[in-house]
């Protein structure tokens, strides 16, 4: 599949958030469910819920509380599809209604996490390949990119298969400015339409979201 950016991203809605601590906005039962987290974990956790139940209200939606899935998956209303996703100090959560996508991934991340002895378990030989071919900044760049674009792939397929994916499952290839995807399990590629991303690098971070919409 050409992941490309030609789909209509009107009606997507998103919030953005970096360096905010909030007051507990979790109702009784996302309380329960962050009980046994770390404080770091539970902040994110707060903040999280918090960007998500903002970006609905750009829906015109006022949600009380988004629950979890057995898989840790957030559980959107009925009409929604969405995604959420945090990194250190940076929560980014995107939301459409059904009837405009099928489904969404998001990812966030800081530029530099992904270190050489990470690569056996991220990419595959191709992967390496190709990204053996930078250096530098450049290269913190390109596998913070590649890296983030499996994560936001995950989730979109997540919730319309419920099937776990390996990272070596999913392979990446840059060509000129769009991205191939290769999804070596999938024989549902029916089920996702019509796949689309946007992906921004600045400021040392790296925002990417897949986005199944169905034409």
């Amino acid at each position: 599949m050409i992941l490309d950016s030609l789909v209509d991203f009107t009606e997507l809605k998103y919030v953005f958030s970096e360096n905010i601590v909030i007051d507990n906005c979790l109702s009784e039962d996302e309380n329960n469910l962050a009980k046994k987290f770390i404080e770091k974990r539970k902040q994110e956790f707060n903040v999280g819920r918090f960007c998500a139940k903002k970006a609905l209200r750009k829906l015109g939606l006022d949600v009380n509380q988004i629950l979890k899935g057995e898989s840790g998956e957030p559980l959107w209303p009925l009409e929604i599809v969405g995604s959420i996703s945090h990194t250190n100090n940076i929560v980014v959560s995107v939301v459409g209604y059904k009837e405009n996508y099928l489904s969404i991934g998001v990812d966030v991340e800081c530029v530099g996490r992904i270190k050489r002895n990470m690569w056996d378990n991220l990419f595959t030989r191709k992967e390496q390949d190709y990204l053996s071919l930078y250096s530098g900044a450049e290269l913190e760049e390109k596998t913070t990119l590649f890296f983030s674009l499996k994560e936001s792939y995950y989730k979109m397929q997540y919730q319309l298969t419920k099937k776990k994916l390996w990272f070596d499952d999913v392979e990446i290839k840059e060509v000129g400015a769009q991205f191939l995807v290769l999804d070596k399990t999938s024989d549902q590629m029916s089920l996702f339409g019509k796949i689309s991303l946007i992906n921004e690098v600045q400021n040392k971070m790296v925002f990417t979201c897949v986005v199944a919409s169905k034409n």
